[in-house]
């Protein structure tokens, strides 16, 4: 039986869940990256985005909010549809949410090297995976998530 990713989603809405707790330090630590970028356009990506609940809250209330151009990658259209929906209802007219494999790097056209990569929940749902993720640009952070709880944060020091 395949995923019903969209379900799986409402488990944020419940304040005492796992995922509920898991949004809030992944809040936080995007507010965080935010802040700690220089001055000046921001470039964020999301890849399986989901719902985009991790950006878009932020970006919502943020004073980098204006700086930031964003683009969300997520497979299903259900849950693009909700993030294009916040979107729209923030006025966060620099966002795009794109429905797309994000495996497929010409979704990132533009977008890279990016200052601020968001891959949370992606490792936790690949069973034998190897390789660290490599961050993208010089200054940059990439967050991610294993199961339900470890956040790894990688911040490039070079350039």
């Amino acid at each position: 039986m395949a995923m019903d990713w969209r379900a799986w989603h409402d488990q944020y809405d419940l304040a005492d869940s796992s995922l509920a707790r898991r949004l809030k330090v992944v809040q936080q630590q995007v507010g965080a990256a935010l802040d700690d970028c220089p001055p000046g356009p921001l470039r964020v990506v999301s890849l399986c985005a989901g719902q985009g609940r991790d950006l878009l809250e932020v970006l919502d209330g943020h004073p980098r909010r204006a700086d930031v151009r964003a683009r969300l990658v997520e497979l299903d259209e259900r849950n693009t549809a909700l993030a294009s929906a916040a979107v729209r209802a923030a006025g966060l007219d620099q966002v795009e949410v794109l429905t797309g494999d994000a495996a497929l790097t010409d979704h990132y056209r533009g977008m890279v090297p990016a200052d601020v990569v968001l891959v949370c929940g992606l490792f936790g749902n690949i069973t034998d995976f190897t390789a660290e993720p490599q961050p993208l640009a010089a200054g940059d952070s990439m967050f991610t998530f294993v199961g339900y709880g470890l956040l790894k944060q990688r911040s490039s020091d070079a350039g």
